[in-house]
C-alpha cells in the first residue's frame, strides 16, 4: 500500500464539497428543529413511541430490502457497474414490497407483540415500501456524491425534510392518532428521490437501461461486503431498538415517547455536522483507497475538527436540555430534558466518531463491523440485565445506557484510525 496521501483537488476543495452537503443538511435540520415543537403539540408522547418502534421495524427491514447494495455505490470505478448496481437495488426493492407487504399484514399482531405496543400492528403494512424507498433515495443520493455532486446532495436533505414535516402538520390535521408520524418517513424519502431525479434526469433512465446482465456480475463482486454490512447493520440496528423496547416494557409508553424524543433530537448535531462531513469522507477516503493509497492523513483532520466542533456543542446542550425541552417542546416533555443532559455524552461521542464510521467498508474490512456491532448488541443487553436486576428508575437506565454508547464509540473511532492508515490486522482479507 502506497504512503498516506494528501485529499484529491485539495484541502479547500473538501471543505468547499462539504460546505455544499452541510448548506442543505443544515437547512434541513433547522426545518426540522422548527417543526418539531409543532409536531410534539399536535401529537402525544405515545403517538411518538408507536413512530418510534414502527421506525425500528423499518430499520430492520432497511437492511434485507436492497442488501445494502446502495452503500457501495461510490466503490466502482466502472460508470457500467454503478448503473449495475443502482438496477440492483430498484429490482431487490420492487422484490420486497411485494413479498413483505401481505406477510406483514397477516403476521401484524405476531410482529407487534414482542415490541411491547399492540396499536402499531396496523401499520406495519407500511414497513417494505417505506424501506424501499428509503434505499433508493440512498442510492440516488450516493450517486451523486460519488459524482462529486454534493449540492444536489445536501438540497436532496433539505427536499426530504420539508417533506417530512409538512406531512407530518397535514396528517394530524386529517387523521387523527400517530398516522401522520408514521408516514412521514415515506414521504421524505419520496422527496428526496424527486428532488435529485429532477436536478439529473438522467440517473433514473440510465439506471433503467442498464444491461440485465451486468446485475449479477456486481452482486457477485460486492456479495460478501454487502452481506457483511447486512449482519453488521441488523446487530446495530438491535443495538438500538433493543433498548427502547426494553424502556417501553420496564416503564411504559410514556418514557419510552420521552427517550424517543431525545433520541431523534440530541443527535441532530450529528446529524447536521457529522453526516456532511462523514459523506465527503467516504467519498474522499475510498478516492484515496482505490487508488492505492491510506488516507491517515485525512483521518486526522476530521476527528480534529469535529473534537473542535463537538466540545463546545454538546457541553451548551448538557447545560441547557432540562430547561430547552419542556420550554421548546411543551410542558409534558420535561422527563425528556432530563435524560438529554446524559444522552448528550453519548451524542458528542458519536459526533466524533460516526463521520468515520465507514472506513472499514473503504478498507473491505467487513468482519470488523459484524464483530463491532455484535459488542454493541452484548453490551447493550449487560445494561438492559442490569436495569432490571437492581430496579434502575428511568433516570438511571439513561445513565448506564448513555455510558455504554460512549464506550462503543470510543472503540470505534480508535479502529477507524488504524484502518486509515492501512493496518488491517486480523481483519485483512485472506
Amino acid at each position: 500500500m502506497a504512503n498516506d496521501g494528501g485529499v484529491p483537488g485539495g484541502v479547500s476543495s473538501y471543505w468547499q464539497d462539504v460546505a455544499w452537503q452541510l448548506s442543505g443538511t443544515s437547512l434541513a435540520q433547522l426545518v426540522g428543529i422548527a417543526g418539531l415543537p409543532v409536531l410534539t403539540r399536535l401529537y402525544t408522547p405515545q403517538d411518538f413511541a408507536m413512530q418510534s418502534l414502527f421506525l425500528q421495524v423499518v430499520t430492520y427491514a432497511t437492511a434485507v430490502a436492497t442488501w445494502r447494495y446502495e452503500y457501495f455505490i461510490q466503490l466502482p470505478k466502472s460508470d457500467d457497474d454503478v448503473r449495475a448496481l443502482s438496477r440492483l437495488v430498484l429490482s431487490l426493492g420492487c422484490i420486497t414490497v411485494l413479498v413483505l407487504t401481505p406477510l406483514l399484514w397477516i403476521f401484524r399482531d405476531a410482529v407487534a407483540g414482542p415490541l411491547g405496543n399492540s396499536e402499531v400492528a396496523s401499520w406495519l403494512f407500511l414497513v417494505p415500501l417505506t424501506a424501499a424507498l428509503f434505499s433508493w433515495a440512498v442510492a440516488a443520493q450516493q450517486n451523486a456524491q460519488r459524482l462529486a455532486d454534493f449540492r444536489t446532495s445536501g438540497l436532496s436533505e433539505l427536499a426530504g425534510k420539508l417533506a417530512y414535516v409538512l406531512t407530518g402538520i397535514i396528517g394530524a390535521l386529517i387523521y387523527p392518532g400517530a398516522f401522520g408520524l408514521i408516514i412521514t418517513t415515506a414521504v421524505a424519502a419520496v422527496g428526496k428521490l424527486g428532488f435529485i431525479f429532477a436536478r439529473r434526469p438522467t440517473w433514473g433512465r440510465a439506471t433503467l437501461r442498464t444491461d440485465v446482465g451486468a446485475v449479477p456480475r456486481v452482486r457477485s463482486h460486492y456479495g460478501r461486503l454487502a452481506t457483511a454490512t447486512v449482519v453488521s447493520h441488523l446487530l446495530s440496528t438491535s443495538a438500538f431498538a433493543i433498548p427502547q423496547i426494553a424502556v417501553a416494557r420496564l416503564y411504559g409508553a410514556e418514557v419510552l415517547g420521552q427517550f424517543a424524543l431525545v433520541l431523534g433530537t440530541i443527535f441532530l448535531p450529528t446529524a447536521l455536522l457529522g453526516t456532511a462531513i462523514g459523506q465527503v469522507y467516504y467519498q474522499r477516503a475510498a478516492k484515496q483507497w482505490a487508488g492505492g493509497a491510506t488516507f491517515a492523513t485525512l483521518w486526522r483532520d476530521m476527528a480534529k475538527k469535529l473534537l473542535l466542533i463537538g466540545v463546545p456543542v454538546y457541553a451548551i446542550v448538557a447545560l441547557l436540555s432540562e430547561v430547552a425541552y419542556p420550554f421548546v417542546f411543551g410542558h409534558q416533555w420535561h422527563q425528556a430534558g432530563e435524560f438529554a443532559v446524559w444522552m448528550s455524552v453519548a451524542a458528542f461521542a458519536s459526533l466524533v466518531s460516526s463521520p468515520m464510521d465507514r472506513t472499514c467498508l473503504i478498507v473491505g474490512a467487513a468482519s470488523y463491523s459484524i464483530l463491532w456491532s455484535v459488542y454493541r448488541v452484548a453490551s447493550t443487553l449487560v445494561t438492559i440485565w442490569l436495569a432490571s436486576a437492581l430496579d434502575f428508575s428511568p433516570a438511571g437506565f439513561v445513565i448506564a445506557y448513555a455510558s455504554q454508547v460512549c464506550v462503543q464509540y470510543g472503540i470505534d473511532l480508535c479502529m477507524s484510525r488504524r484502518f486509515s492508515q492501512g493496518r488491517l490486522g486480523i481483519f485483512a482479507r485472506n
